[in-house]
């Protein structure tokens, strides 16, 4: 018997909505293909790279607007509307402590759905990571402290480190860090 996975797929898109126009990038993540290949995306924030959850809803929106919520931490960037839902949007480079200034990324990763949805801006896309090929290192690593133990295992590919990060419990321990 064999898995019944879809491959990994990249569509672009552009919609109009009650808040404008909008392209946006959907990321249909597959773990696995018939040869057991895995395949995930990863994307960058600053110097780190972070591996997106096998089976994990994700799409890049390019053109969006960001509604500020007064009184929250300046990493709380404010609440995008998603085809009628509201996502919380994340600056982690400084929530992360890799910045004290907001970044002005122009794509925003959306990752999962409903009430698990985040948001977090990035300044490049996100790349396919073919793990198959990579290095699993024994020891999780991350240079961040803040997210050392959201980090489920590192891969290492050309002397550069990507690590699975646990998106959901992090942001599930954040939550009531966000009133400034």
């Amino acid at each position: 018997m064999t898995d019944n996975i879809s491959l990994t797929t990249l569509q672009q898109t552009q919609q109009t909505g009650s808040a404008g126009d909008y392209d946006y990038l959907t990321l249909d993540i597959a773990a696995l293909s018939e040869n057991k290949k895995i395949n995930r995306y990863g994307y960058e924030v600053g110097v780190i790279r972070l591996l997106v959850p096998a089976n994990t809803l994700s799409e890049v929106l390019r053109k969006f607007t960001l509604y500020p919520i007064p009184n929250t931490k300046e990493w709380l960037r404010g609440l995008v509307n998603l085809r009628g839902n509201l996502i919380p949007v994340y600056d982690v480079s400084m929530l992360f402590g890799m910045s004290d200034a907001p970044a002005n990324y122009d794509s925003l990763l959306i990752l999962d759905k409903g009430a698990e949805a985040v948001g977090i801006l990035i300044d490049k896309l996100p790349v396919v990571c073919d793990l198959d090929n990579w290095q699993l290192l024994t020891d999780s690593v991350s240079d961040i402290p803040a997210i050392e133990q959201f980090i489920s295992e590192s891969y290492k590919k050309d002397d550069i480190i990507w690590s699975c990060f646990d998106h959901r419990e992090y942001f599930r321990s954040i939550r009531n860090d966000v009133a400034s």
